[in-house]
């Protein structure tokens, strides 16, 4: 699975160095980190989601600067994981919340 989002519109007057990538089950209130990745990243891949049968998944990202985490911005709907077939990509365009771009299922 492929996340991208935008960079924040404010960053509070302090560069963002890193974002933090976290998924949780929809059934469940705990989040997983799935990446931390620098200032400049604004794309990462997610790895070890079960697939459709099993479950929606909710996203979020925090960036960070020398103030701290930001409060995370959240997926306000559920992605179903599928597999591509026989080397395929299979891409999901989906609407998300404020500076949420899309999210892929990308070649394993």
């Amino acid at each position: 699975m492929l996340l991208d989002w935008n960079a924040p519109y404010d960053d509070g007057g302090s560069r963002v160095t890193s974002y933090v990538v976290e998924y949780k089950d929809v059934d469940s209130v705990l989040w997983q980190r799935a990446a931390a990745v620098d200032g400049y990243t604004r794309t990462v891949a997610v790895h070890g989601l079960r697939d459709a049968a099993l479950g929606d998944y909710l996203f979020r990202v925090s960036a960070v600067n020398e103030m701290g985490a930001s409060e995370p911005l959240e997926t306000d709907v559920s992605v179903r994981p599928s597999r591509p077939s026989a080397g395929l990509y299979a891409f999901y365009r989906i609407t998300l919340p404020s500076h949420f771009t899309t999210t892929a299922w990308c070649q394993v």
